[in-house]
């Protein structure tokens, strides 16, 4: 794998200017045209305290219940090792 740190350095600013545009500020895009969020989503996920990147993330879009939810997002599984030992963390399964 080749990683070319002006992508990183990019996806960072990206990220964090998501982060840092207040919520309602926000227009969601897919496929060149706004996406269509009901308004009761946006506002639960407003008082939730997660990052705005979160909302997409994690699927809240979706307005489903954590347990239904699917990260539409392609993410490689976690690895975490301690003391010679590899713990890898798989996603919790859904409904």
């Amino acid at each position: 794998m080749i990683i070319h740190f002006e992508e990183i350095a990019e996806i960072i600013q990206t990220l964090h200017k998501l982060n840092s545009t207040p919520f309602d500020e926000i227009v969601w895009m897919r496929n060149g045209k706004p996406m269509d969020i009901p308004e009761y989503i946006r506002e639960e996920f407003k008082f939730i305290g997660l990052a705005n990147f979160n909302f997409i993330k994690d699927g809240f879009y979706l307005g489903l219940p954590k347990k239904a939810r699917k990260c539409p997002v392609s993410v490689p599984k976690k690895k975490k090792q301690t003391d010679g030992v590899v713990l890898q963390f798989k996603p919790k399964e859904t409904i």
